[in-house]
């Protein structure tokens, strides 16, 4: 079942606001329906208001009524779900179509389809004009009302927990709608601050950091424009309200950039407007792309120390330390705040192990940690909805704000992950469940876990706690096998598996190695890894690592004597002139 995108609609053939006549659907901020003006009762569960939602918003297309079914009652027996189907369907002729005497539904054997003929907020809401003359000289002047119509996110406060597929195309069109949101009230801000009316931007701005609380451009914004209001004390007003969301939510304080800014104000230097991007006369209708990724979010934080200057001062190098560490395990960071970081991967680029690069980011950053300064970290895996803006990647901030709740339950220079991530990492780490618990804005509990270390699994067979049997593979098999007499006899031999990602040659590697089981041998495995492209001899030094046992945790001393056992046991003669350069090495 296809998705990804948004409906449109001819705005320019529909009234913006309802005319309370007919049938109107109100699906932002709430479900509400009305019939000439007045409120339709007889949405009794939530299952009919998210059929309805649906077949409106996927309404350019027949659906089939078996995945119907299972979009909304997966849990079901396929006889039940299409039971269920049926009666909800019902349920929605008697309450819309019997009294207002309109058909809305079109329904066969097979298919149901919604007939267009009410108004619906959201559809009016994400239509998309014509390039016309006409349409671009319409869309400036509605533009107003189409941001009036955002009250909230889509269907807020439905939630189907039982039924996950629609779940997540109910993520998709509340983080696409809220993106638009976005785009709009920041156009309409620059609109009426380039035009020197600067109350009237600061509406669009104070509702942009309602919509967006963390983000501190916004918040700089309207700090700007209350400056050239005028009202200087609002302006210092904000960076405070600021300044405590950021300690609350992220505790982390504001940046250099906004700190710098209140100093400005707060001297009453004159504010010269900074140049802007021309007026555009569109709105950008970006491509909405579904992706998971994996966030992090780190807090460093200084124990007694109050004064925000000397906390910035002492955090910096920290700080710098930990990006370099993120941005080596292909982090993307999008944000930098006082003693906080918050970072993606698998963005801007798909990455295989993301989650697991994300929390071995985690745990070399918590070892940056010294006396005097504590780190915490938080990693969530889930859906977002990109944009493609670098700098926004998880608009709607759902998956964000969990990797950031999830800090808050970490120790001290502790590392705390979700069940989604423990699930994708799960052999790779040892961890330590921390119980279920319930987190603002989750429908249902999550189970959390502490990462205790890494468990030395370097692939994911390694990780496997079990593998199917390995078939279709005998001819392989059974070639290297003879190889390997031959090499065992002392011929050497050099033997290239290539092919495509997936297709099971570590696998057939392993089967190999467990047909040598009961035979003389010695495997020395030497990867390379994306991560470490800048550093050539990464894939020896893990190898020497796991040929003398090194654990997480292991002093220099320590190592060295492992080094220095090992190589006096083996290389009795040569010892002398490779325990130096060894060590050097690791």
């Amino acid at each position: 079942m296809a998705y990804g995108h948004l409906a449109e609609c001819g705005v320019d053939n529909m009234p913006l606001l309802p005319n309370h006549h007919g049938i109107e659907l109100s699906l932002l901020g709430g479900f509400n329906a009305y019939l000439n003006g007045h409120s339709v009762g007889g949405f009794s569960y939530n299952k009919m208001r998210a059929l309805l939602a649906y077949l409106v918003v996927e309404r350019e297309q027949d659906h089939n009524r078996e995945a119907l079914a299972a979009l909304l009652w997966s849990n079901n027996d396929p006889a039940t779900a299409r039971g269920n189907l049926r009666r909800t369907l019902f349920d929605l002729r008697r309450v819309l179509e019997v009294p207002s005497g309109q058909t809305m539904f079109a329904s066969g054997k097979h298919t149901i389809r919604y007939i267009p003929g009410c108004h619906v907020d959201a559809l009016v809401f994400t239509g998309r004009l014509s390039a016309s003359p006409e349409n671009l000289a319409k869309a400036g002047q509605n533009e107003e009302e189409i941001i009036a119509l955002y009250k909230g996110e889509f269907l807020a406060g439905l939630s189907l927990p039982d039924s996950p597929d629609f779940e997540d195309w109910l993520q998709i069109q509340r983080e696409a709608m809220h993106r638009r949101a976005l785009a709009l009230l920041e156009r309409l801000s620059t609109q009426q601050e380039q035009a020197a009316n600067y109350s009237k931007a600061l509406q669009f701005a104070l509702r942009h950091t309602e919509l967006e609380p963390w983000n501190e451009d916004a918040h700089r914004r309207v700090m700007r424009l209350y400056a050239m209001d005028g009202q200087n004390s609002a302006a210092i007003v904000q960076y405070e309200a600021c300044s405590r969301l950021l300690k609350i939510e992220l505790g982390v304080l504001p940046s250099e950039e906004t700190r710098q800014l209140a100093e400005r104000i707060i001297k009453g230097e004159l504010f010269i407007r900074p140049e802007l991007k021309p007026d555009r006369q569109t709105i950008p209708q970006t491509h909405s792309e579904r992706r998971q990724v994996t966030v992090l979010y780190c807090e460093l934080s200084l124990a007694e120390i109050d004064d925000p200057d000397e906390v910035m001062d002492l955090l910096r190098t920290p700080q710098a330390s930990c990006v370099a560490i993120i941005r080596q395990f292909s982090g993307h960071i999008v944000q930098t705040h006082g003693g906080g970081l918050l970072a993606y991967f698998g963005y801007p680029q798909a990455l295989e192990n993301a989650a697991r690069r994300a929390v071995q980011a985690a745990l070399a950053v918590t070892r940056e940690a010294v006396p005097d300064i504590e780190i915490r970290a938080g990693v969530h895996t889930g859906l977002v909805i990109t944009g493609g803006e670098l700098a926004m990647p998880d608009t709607s901030g759902r998956t964000s704000k969990l990797a950031i709740q999830l800090r808050q339950s970490a120790a001290h220079n502790g590392v705390v992950i979700s069940q989604e991530t423990r699930a994708i990492v799960d052999g790779y780490f040892d961890c330590a469940s921390l119980g279920v618990q319930l987190f603002p804005g989750l429908a249902q509990p999550l189970e959390i876990f502490k990462v205790l270390q890494e468990s030395g699994a370097r692939t994911r067979l390694d990780a496997a706690a079990q593998l199917t049997p390995l078939a279709g593979r005998n001819t392989e098999i059974a070639k290297l096998l003879k190889l390997w007499k031959s090499a065992a006899q002392g011929s050497r031999q050099v033997v290239l598996i290539q092919g495509e990602a997936g297709i099971g040659k570590s696998r057939l590697l392993l089967a190999l190695t467990q047909r040598l089981a009961n035979q003389p041998h010695a495997i020395r495995e030497l990867r390379c890894f994306p991560e470490f492209s800048q550093s050539p001899f990464y894939p020896l030094i893990v190898m020497l690592e796991t040929i003398l046992d090194f654990v997480p945790g292991d002093t220099s001393k320590v190592k060295f004597g492992k080094l220095a056992n090992y190589l006096e046991a083996h290389y009795p003669a040569q010892a002398p002139d490779i325990v130096p350069l060894l060590a050097i090495l690791l």
